[in-house]
This record gives C-alpha cells, sequence and structure tokens, in this order.
C-alpha cells in the first residue's frame, strides 16, 4: 500500500504523487498550515496502530520554459521529494485508526 497526495482543481484531480510505500496508512490529516501529515500506521511486527509525522514539501511549482507564452496546462509540474522521513510520535500504544488525528 502507499500513502499519497494529488491537488484538486477547478473539479479535475492532478498528478498523483508516492510519498510513502510499502506499508499500511491509515486517516491521513493535514496540518493546517498544510505542511505536514499526520496518520495511523502499524509500528513492527504487533501491527497495534501509532501515530506518525511527515513533513511534506510545498505544492508542486511550475518548471520552467522557454516559451513565455505555454499554456499552463502544458506546464509540466515539478514534485520535491519528501524533506524527513515519518516520525513515530506514539509508541506502545494501540490506536484506533478509524478517525483522522486532530491537529491543535
Amino acid at each position: 500500500m502507499s500513502l499519497e497526495v494529488a491537488p484538486f482543481s477547478d473539479g479535475a484531480l492532478g498528478p498523483v504523487r508516492v510519498l510513502l510505500q510499502g506499508g499500511l496508512y491509515a486517516s491521513p490529516a493535514w496540518s493546517p498550515d498544510g505542511t505536514a501529515l499526520a496518520y495511523y500506521a502499524p509500528a513492527g511486527i504487533t501491527g497495534h496502530f501509532q501515530l506518525w509525522y511527515l513533513s511534506v514539501p510545498a505544492a508542486p511549482t511550475p518548471a520552467p520554459t522557454a516559451s513565455a507564452g505555454a499554456s499552463p496546462a502544458a506546464t509540466p509540474l515539478v514534485f520535491p521529494t519528501p524533506q524527513a522521513s515519518p516520525i513515530q510520535v506514539t509508541q506502545g500504544v494501540d490506536l484506533t485508526a478509524t478517525s483522522p488525528p486532530a491537529w491543535y
């Protein structure tokens, strides 16, 4: 499984970007400022869900083009890779992954 994000604008889903893969990820929630995700994932072989934090780079920006008159739809997007590894926030608890984390 993977944890993916994609921009949504004017009723259309943009290109998908994989942030994490090879695990079970549940109930992701964006931070209020949009710079991070909190989500649940098992830690170790026990399978107990823990709370995790992942810093996410800014939204994709249009790549520079040679022609100044290029349409936005034809402009490729540059997706930066995550700048940090996931951080395990809780340890030794068994959280229910059916509701997203709440940011305060």
